[in-house]
Parts: C-alpha cells; structure tokens; sequence
C-alpha cells in the first residue's frame, strides 16, 4: 500500500497535467486500484461468510500394488512403503493448507478446538496429507509458538477404523448396499464391452484383466508410476492414459450409480455437513472450519449425490469440494465451490442441482433430501428383495 501511496503522489506532482486531468487520471487509478483488491482479495471477508466445509482428496502417493510384470513391483522403488503419502504429497498439501489460510485464514482466526475439527480417513496417505495441509493453514501465532525453531503445532486429527467408517470411505459393512452394488456392477458390464482392451492389457500387463475395476486398478498403479517419473513400458502408449482413464473415472462413479447407492454412499457425509450448518445456526456448535481428508472416491461420491451425474468426473490429487454457509439478509444460504487441485489458482462455483441460486440452506436440505439416510444402520440392513 506504501509504494501505491507513493506512485500516486508522484503521478499527482508531474508538471506538465492540469488539476483537472490529473484529478480525473487519479480517480481512474484508484478505481482499478480498488476492483483488483475486491478481485483478488481474500473472499473469506465477505461479511456473510459463517461456516466452511470442506472435503478434500489426499496429496501424491506410492503405488497401492503392483502388477504382474511391473517393471517397479520391488519396494526398493517405493521406500515410503505401499500406498503412503510421498515427499512429493507432503509439499502439496501444505501448498493446499497455505491456499486455503488465503481464503479463509482472517475468517476463521488462530487454530482453536472450538472453532475447527478436522476428519480422516483412517488411511495414511490421508492422516498424513491432513497434517501436511494443517501446517500450512495453522501456523502457531503468539501464545501458539511453542519452539521458535519450528512454525508448526501440533494439531488434532479424528479418524475412524476403516472398517467402521460410515462417513468418508464408507467401509462399514452395509449388506443392502453390497445386493445394489452387485446388480449394478452387471448391468454396466453389460454395457461396457471392452473385451479388446481387457486382452492387450492382460498378454503385455500379465495380469487377468476381465473387469472395469481390474482396468482402474492397472490404470492407478501405471498414473502413480508415472507422476513418481519414472517411464512407463512402451506396451502402455497405446491405452495409457485415454483409452483408460475414462474407464477409470466411470469406476469411480459406479459406486453411486443408482439413486440407493447415492444415498448410503455419498448421502451420509451431506448430512454430516448440513448437520454441522444447523448447530452453528442454532448455537449448538461454534465452529467454524470442518475438514475431511479424503480420497477421490469419497469426492466422487459426494458430487453425484448431490445431483452431478457425469461419469467423467476424476478428482486430481488435492481437489477440494467446499461448502460454505452465509446468512443475507437473515437467510442461511448454501454456496458450493470446487478446487481442481493444492495448486488451483481459484475456485469454481458449483451450482447445487435443483436448488436455485441463490440456495438457501431450507431449500438444500428439502433438495437433499432422498439421498441423505436417516439412520444408516438400518436403511443398511433392509433388503430390497423383501
């Protein structure tokens, strides 16, 4: 602001402009001056901003598992281990965390147990990703400094056995799910007929390749060798990435492919976040931030649960769905936003399908309605067949 203050007093004291063009110039300059702060200003100003949720996908990691004649199938490729966060994972999501501080850090203030919680999947890569973000989010300020050798507190993290999670990877048993799943993974593979595919990729991978889910796990393992950089086998140029990636994408969607699968799937964590906005409202909760760290799966889920229906959708590493609650004029409102990746350079509106901008949080929650369970538990238990 400084040097700005000083341009404009040198510009004032040239000589040879009259009073009046250099109060017209003046004003000109500060005009721009003032739409560039309110264009790249930090949108968390916004005087109606309440709450942020926000569900985010974990930073680069190793590989999962290998394949058959996979050239980097030995752990001396990977000395992080299978499947966990890598050097690479932890610069991401702490370029994530600073990201968001931008945007929301004067909102919601210092880090405090009252005003944010933060959820995991009980993963590694996804604990591990959700302590890299907090650091660049949270840096301690004044009575937080606890080694002045070292900007970072440590923070909470709330995770869930993966076998009991009912909330982001969804892995608690659910037999009603498991009978959907199963008839709607037959009718897809009805429809998808890739038996071409599925036989080069079996002769070169030396896998059985007979499956859409066999053809996303190749295409996983051969995307995180290559963003590792090393090369891939000259076998893959031919199907890796296009002939694959949407196959993989469409994986990712059959896990909410019909309207029961959205609800047991996604619906769970949209109530979770629409419950968070009520007890803030009604003073209940005082918190402000909620994150869950993720996977793309889990983004997926969410998005097609509240009504996207694409199938190509396919969430970077670090892409973020936000949720944030603002009150105007008196009206709790929902907006919806979208982080491509840690590095976006700005998010995307998302309008919530059947809920007219702008979307008031009464409207959301009648909008959500058929796809947020009222107890999962039993909804889980009851069989279709009956």
């Amino acid at each position: 602001m400084e040097g700005s203050r000083s341009f404009l007093l040198q510009f004032a004291k040239r000589p040879k402009i009259n009073m009046f063009t250099s109060v017209v110039v003046l004003g000109g300059i500060i005009i721009v001056f003032l739409f560039a702060y309110t264009a790249f200003g930090d949108d968390s100003e916004k005087i109606s901003l309440n709450q942020v949720n926000i569900i985010f996908r974990h930073g680069d990691k190793t590989p999962t598992s290998s394949y058959y004649n996979d050239p980097y199938k030995e752990t001396i490729f990977w000395p992080e281990g299978w499947g966990q966060l890598t050097k690479k994972g932890k610069k991401q999501m702490y370029q994530l965390g600073e990201l968001l501080r931008a945007r929301y850090g004067q909102f919601v203030g210092p880090y405090s147990t009252q005003n944010v919680r933060v959820d995991s999947s009980d993963h590694d890569r996804c604990l591990q990703s959700a302590g890299a973000l907090l650091a660049g989010l949270f840096p301690p300020q004044g009575e937080q400094v606890w080694n002045n050798n070292l900007l970072w507190q440590p923070i909470p993290v709330h995770a869930t056995p993966l076998d009991m999670d009912k909330l982001i990877t969804m892995r608690a048993p659910c037999p009603l799910y498991k009978e959907e799943q199963k008839r709607s993974d037959k009718s897809l593979a009805a429809v998808y007929d890739n038996a071409e595919l599925n036989k080069y990729l079996t002769e070169h991978s030396g896998q059985n390749i007979t499956t859409l889910l066999d053809v996303e796990t190749l295409f996983n393992i051969l995307e995180t060798e290559r963003d590792s950089g090393k090369d891939l086998p000259s076998w893959t140029i031919s199907v890796f990435p296009d002939k694959m990636k949407d196959i993989a994408a469409l994986v990712l969607a059959s896990f909410t492919n019909t309207p029961l699968m959205k609800r047991l799937r996604g619906g769970p964590l949209i109530k979770e976040i629409k419950t968070n906005m009520e007890s803030y409202l009604s003073g209940t909760s005082r918190r402000k931030l909620s994150l869950y760290s993720a996977h793309d799966t889990t983004l997926v889920n969410v998005r097609r649960a509240l009504g996207y229906n694409d199938i190509t959708f396919k969430p970077q590493l670090g892409a973020a769905i936000i949720v944030e609650l603002h009150i105007i004029n008196d009206v709790p409102q929902v907006e919806l936003y979208y982080l491509d990746s840690y590095a976006a350079t700005a998010t995307k509106r998302w309008e919530v399908p059947g809920c007219s901008t702008p979307c008031s949080l009464e409207k959301f929650s009648e909008t959500m309605g058929s796809v947020m369970p009222v107890d999962w538990d039993s909804e889980c238990q009851h069989s279709n067949s009956s």
